[in-house]
């Protein structure tokens, strides 16, 4: 059924499980004679992130603006610190998943002897 599915998708140009659309636009932009270039470009850091310059943190707008000035003129990103090294606290979901399911078997097996015991 894939290839069924892929043939009608690609046919009429759907999306399905298979298949994607991807936009390309042919439009050139700039004039042949002119070479493409390569520059840094600054972005914002996400919320609580220092910047740092060279080890030092960086405060206020001054500051903020050599950095910018540092990584166009270099190409090389300012060096961070404090980024979280994990989106998710996965040790304790996974310890305290662990006990629920734990107490939960627990639970089942009260259960079950106190149904025993009642026939």
């Amino acid at each position: 059924i894939r290839d069924q599915i892929l043939e009608v998708a690609l046919t009429h140009q759907l999306v399905s499980r298979y298949t994607s659309l991807v936009a390309i636009d042919d439009a050139v932009v700039r004039p042949d004679d002119e070479t493409l270039t390569t520059e840094a470009v600054a972005t914002n850091m996400p919320e609580g992130v220092e910047m740092t310059l060279a080890g030092q943190p960086l405060g206020g707008h001054a500051e903020s603006r050599q950095a910018i000035r540092w990584m166009a003129a270099t190409g090389s990103p300012v060096p961070m610190t404090g980024l979280p090294i994990g989106s998710t606290p996965a040790t304790y979901n996974f310890l305290m998943g662990l006990m629920l399911l734990l107490m939960a078997v627990a639970l089942l097996v009260a259960a079950r002897r106190l149904a025993g015991a009642r026939t």
